[in-house]
């Protein structure tokens, strides 16, 4: 029996007890032959002179909009001297600017901000999606035949310089909407083509978000702020680990709304996931093979971080730390780039130091002690099926004794209680912090307490925009005790204080 258990737009998911996997269905209407013809000439519509227009917006979002907003117009003037109607022109519209892009039918999906990925499994074979919700779903969209694949693949390959054939069935790159695509085809891909895509969130989760969805309470949350902020003094060197799909990126996006505005920060990644455009300081670095010309060396992530140790940032960022990159991150913690963090793939601390110490990372274990903290995040699924990512491990980086790096469980995972707890370890960066900013240990929980009503008051008000989280940080910034004043203000009200 068929049961719809969740729909917006034209998207309903449907839990069928005789299949395996919840049904993501999106609702595709019937084209009129009017709209069918505009569907097969969509880039008549926009002539050359408008895409040349279109490059002088700087992000994604500027350009997309300039040309979404003239094809609309174009698209919406031809229907109505056919004197057809304009129900679908939301849908027309969709794969419209997925012919433009390159996304073929799997343009209304990527319009779908709810989908983290996508998984394409060759050709007749419905597309399956991993909902943020939901999990893995199967849609209601499949490739019919070769032709459709190939012209898709051809024009990402295009977008991404690069190419895509049998000398060269393997590719790794970035759609124009920043979203990360891989695809491999025969030969190396036998029963191919396959294509996985890691949709880029335009509007990153906030931290309020996160408190709301359970990834970390507003008690932890205002600990990371002093920590990352480092109370004007000295932030705290971090990474994030976790498995894949664990939501490490996301939370690294959110807390790095903490990051002081006047600090000059330089992300390092190998396909540029994180964003932090309300930084103006911010410089992305990406080692993508596809900017180099033929004969040119490769530009791995090492080298594009030993080459932003001479940017001269307060901070350096490295998503997915794999390789030699690991001790150059650890080099730039050294000479006093307080506040660097990375991703990392483990799913422990103590897996983390290890995984970090041995091939092909190979980091001094000298060297591990330059961190500060190690959060761990995973992936656990609910009795509802769906997939809820949470914090479940924090680890303070001690000494090394006896040759091995002393770590301290800070913070776990409480199955019972379904949170991240306190453990009974006493958190020795409270002091360290504390001793930095020339207050004492009280006077830091004083603080923390009050950031985390700052957090609360927010997450209760449904304050999840990160334009309107990053005012309130920066208000607290500016004045702590006016910001604090207004909350209790309207706290009181609601019974809070």
């Amino acid at each position: 029996m068929a049961e719809t258990i969740d729909s917006y737009g034209r998207v309903s998911i449907i839990k069928d007890e005789e299949k395996s996997l919840p049904i993501y269905r999106v609702d595709i209407p019937e084209f009129s032959d009017a709209e069918r013809k505009i569907l097969d000439n969509s880039q008549t519509f926009i002539p050359s002179e408008i895409i040349r227009e279109s490059e002088k917006f700087v992000t994604y979002e500027e350009r997309n909009k300039f040309l979404r907003y003239y094809l609309k117009k174009k698209i919406t003037e031809e229907l109505e001297s056919k004197n057809e109607k304009l129900d679908n022109i939301d849908i027309i519209l969709s794969f419209a600017m997925g012919d433009l892009y390159g996304y073929g039918i799997l343009a209304v999906i990527l319009d779908d901000d709810k989908i983290e990925d996508i998984l394409v499994h060759g050709i007749s074979v419905p597309v399956f999606v991993v909902h943020r919700k939901h999990g893995m779903c199967a849609s209601n969209i499949s490739f019919e035949n070769v032709r459709s694949m190939e012209s898709m693949l051809a024009k990402i390959a295009k977008n991404a310089g690069r190419r895509i054939d049998e000398e060269s069935p393997l590719l790794d790159s970035r759609l124009p909407d920043g979203s990360r695509v891989n695809v491999a085809i025969p030969p190396a891909a036998p029963k191919g083509p396959y294509i996985t895509i890691r949709k880029f969130r335009q509007n990153p989760f906030s931290i309020t978000e996160l408190i709301k969805l359970g990834t970390m309470g507003e008690e932890f949350a205002a600990f990371l702020w002093v920590c990352v902020e480092g109370l004007g003094i000295r932030p705290t060197n971090m990474i994030i680990a976790g498995g894949p799909g664990s939501g490490k990126t996301t939370t690294l996006n959110a807390i790095a709304t903490f990051i002081p505005q006047n600090e000059i920060v330089v992300t390092v990644e190998d396909t540029i996931e994180l964003n932090f455009k309300f930084l103006e300081g911010w410089s992305p670095l990406e080692a993508v093979p596809s900017i180099l010309q033929k004969g040119e060396t490769i530009l791995t992530m090492d080298m594009l971080v030993r080459n932003a140790l001479r940017m001269r940032p307060d901070r350096m960022i490295v998503g997915e730390v794999r390789g030699p990159e690991a001790s150059s991150l650890l080099v730039a913690m050294d000479i006093g780039l307080y506040g660097s963090m990375g991703t990392l793939h483990a799913n422990t601390a103590r897996e983390m130091v290890t995984r970090m110490t041995q091939s092909p990372m190979n980091a001094p274990m000298v060297m591990i002690p330059l961190l500060d903290l190690i959060i761990v995040q995973n992936r656990i699924r609910t009795k509802e099926g769906g997939v809820r990512r949470h914090i479940t491990q924090v680890a303070e980086v001690g000494h090394i004794i006896q040759g091995n790096v002393e770590l301290g469980i800070i913070y776990e995972w409480d199955t019972e209680a379904n949170k991240l707890a306190r453990t009974q370890y006493p958190i020795s960066l409270k002091d360290t912090l504390a001793s930095n900013a020339g207050i004492t240990k009280v006077e830091l929980d004083a603080e923390l307490k009050r950031r985390e009503s700052v957090l609360r008051y927010m997450a209760d008000n449904n304050i999840m925009e990160n334009r309107d989280v990053l005012k309130m940080i920066r208000e607290y910034k500016d004045n702590s005790e006016s910001v604090i004043a207004k909350i209790k203000g309207k706290d009181k009200k609601k019974g809070w204080w």
